[in-house]
């Protein structure tokens, strides 16, 4: 059952590699946003069965896809409304799983995951012409 387990693993792993391999700069966003809703989720399973490692490695991983990989790249120009907002927004995406994880409180990753589902489909949206 193991063996299975990790070809499952692997398996999956060279699925998202070829993702990112062949995936356009906005493509590669929208893989962030998915990212960290997975991970959201997999915290709100694991808050749920009462495994608290998981939990916090699932947040850690949500929180790193947001800080690293969201926030990361983006450009932010103080003279921008819009990238100083974003910014601000990744920021408190990040303190409330952090607050989340603190605290063990579903509702707090459920708003995190919600603020980052509306970022992420305006995100779809936008880039759909390009």
């Amino acid at each position: 059952m193991n063996q299975v387990v990790t070809g499952v693993r692997a398996y999956q792993k060279v699925g998202l590699e070829s993702k990112v391999a062949a995936a356009s700069p906005q493509k590669l966003i929208e893989l962030l946003f998915e990212g960290a809703n997975t991970a959201i989720g997999k915290a709100i399973v694991a808050l749920r069965d009462g495994d608290m490692v998981a939990m916090g490695q699932s947040i850690g991983k949500a929180n790193a896809i947001v800080v690293d990989g969201l926030q990361g790249c983006l450009k932010v120009d103080p003279k921008n409304e819009v990238s100083v907002n974003l910014s601000n927004l990744y920021t408190y995406v990040s303190t409330t799983l952090l607050k989340a994880n603190l605290h063990k409180d579903e509702s707090l990753l459920v708003e995190a995951r919600e603020l980052l589902a509306s970022i992420g489909g305006a995100w779809k949206e936008g880039t759909k012409s390009v």
